[in-house]
């Protein structure tokens, strides 16, 4: 399983802490062995999940969205 992290900050780029964040993707499976999952930021504005390639040869894309974060949060997948 490999670990995905996404980071959600607010205008200021300060964390945002209880932020819900949903998680999706074709071909592979999350932690709760379906293709979708969701989660909560923590204190540090981090959301967690852990991801298994399918077996399906070929790219797999993962989706992070979060709800009120059209102008106010940032997402980014860190390193």
């Amino acid at each position: 399983k490999i670990p995905v992290q996404v980071l959600v900050t607010d205008s200021a780029n300060k964390p945002v802490d209880r932020q819900k964040v949903y998680f999706s993707c074709l071909n592979g499976t999350f932690e709760d062995s379906e293709n979708a999952y969701s989660t909560e930021t923590d204190e540090l504005g981090y959301a967690t999940t852990y991801y298994k390639a399918g077996t399906t040869l070929g790219q797999d894309f993962i989706t992070v969205l979060c709800n009120g974060c059209v102008n106010n949060c940032n997402v980014m997948v860190a390193e």
